[in-house]
């Protein structure tokens, strides 16, 4: 990743020195006062100072004073304020977790997320080459993961998190959405996602070790409707047809060619002759089991939709296993409001618990998230 580049970077220049480097922290405190007194003392003094300190070069010079807005970020993401140790329980944990689920995977270093208070409350951890993992700090539950999506926190400044899908960055008074660049102020949120905090997190993963030896053959469920969703997203908050048209789509490619005219097969296409039925900006549970049966009956196919507000992961079992994609609100989510993701898979286990696998409906796939939260209010699905 590249926070790894840079540091390995950080490395090269200091171990070209005379100087021993035998630790991180050690070697992270010498580049943070080699960039303080740069900013007080200028270029050209610098360069000297640099050069009797270390015997550097100047192109050296200049490769320090190009990583030393993003050393800020690292900074922020192990602050000497908070446990390092913490931390490295929350890693533990996302290891086990992956190992668990039969994907295990080495980590990378870690991002420190805090949420709108000001309080460290997750950290996101990069897969190698592709995946994330986030795992709050609090209480060591996994909000949500992905094996295919790249970290949404990859070389953000103060990164915020705010639950499920809810991804941002504090500027100044403001948080901008990571999705969409709008700007949002706190007391805009509904609700603010934070955790109560466990009183002995090393404990907890003990006891987790002995759950997992004690059940070496419990079994993992994890299942998949047959065939693959397209991964729309057009801006303007257009969720609710977005899903509709990804859903339409998927009936068209494993189920019949009736559902979608042969001449609107495309994205921006199907999208537009869905906003025709289920309205376009924001949709409602009525607008979409209308439009969508409207629709049915304007295709000639049998099906219907059936909305129901209140949320149930055996009916979402229930759906996949029946290959059926199921539209999922988030009606109550505090940043995005009414917002329609697909589950087009789930996985259960005794031991890590429940998971909804969705299209998240900014062109994703294969997002993992964790169904307890209060983020998910109802389901539209479909009866064949």
């Amino acid at each position: 990743m590249k926070k790894r580049g840079e540091i390995l970077c950080i490395i090269v220049i200091l171990r070209g020195t005379k100087m021993e480097i035998d630790n991180w922290q050690t070697m992270i405190l010498i580049f943070e006062v080699v960039c303080r007194i740069f900013k007080k003392q200028g270029e050209e003094n610098m360069e000297r100072f640099i050069r009797k300190l270390f015997g550097l070069t100047f192109s050296a010079l200049l490769a320090v004073v190009m990583l030393f807005s993003s050393v800020t970020v690292f900074a922020e993401e192990y602050d000497s304020k908070y446990p390092s140790e913490n931390v490295n329980i929350a890693k533990t944990r996302a290891e086990m977790f992956l190992n668990s689920v039969g994907k295990p995977a080495l980590l990378e270093e870690g991002i420190l997320l805090k949420n709108l208070n000001g309080e460290y409350e997750a950290v996101s951890f990069s897969m190698p080459e592709n995946g994330y993992i986030i795992v709050n700090i609090k209480d060591l539950t996994i909000p949500e993961l992905s094996f295919e999506n790249s970290n949404p926190y990859d070389n953000v400044k103060n990164p915020i998190y705010n639950g499920v899908l809810s991804y941002y960055s504090k500027v100044g008074e403001e948080f901008v959405s990571l999705k969409d660049n709008s700007s949002v102020r706190i007391e805009q949120f509904e609700n603010v996602y934070s955790k109560e905090e466990i009183a002995d997190k090393e404990e907890s993963i003990r006891t987790l070790e002995n759950t997992l030896k004690n059940q070496l053959r419990h079994v993992n469920i994890e299942r998949y409707i047959n065939g693959s969703l397209k991964t729309w997203y057009i801006s303007g908050g257009h969720c609710g047809s977005i899903a509709s048209a990804i859903c339409m789509r998927y009936y068209y490619d494993y189920v019949s060619t009736n559902y979608v005219p042969s001449g609107s097969i495309g994205q921006n296409a199907l999208i537009a002759l869905m906003q025709q039925y289920v309205g376009s900006g924001g949709t409602t549970y009525s607008n979409l089991d209308n439009g969508l049966d409207n629709y049915f009956n304007a295709r000639n196919v049998n099906n219907s939709a059936n909305a129901i507000t209140s949320f149930s992961f055996s009916r979402v079992k229930t759906q996949i296993n029946r290959s059926r994609p199921i539209i999922i609100g988030t009606t109550n989510h505090p940043t995005f409001g009414d917002h329609w993701i697909i589950g087009h898979g789930y996985f259960t286990s005794p031991v890590d618990g429940n998971y909804v696998i969705v299209n998240n409906g900014w062109g994703n796939n294969n997002v993992w998230i964790e169904p307890s939260t209060t983020y998910l209010d109802g389901t539209i699905h479909f009866t064949n």
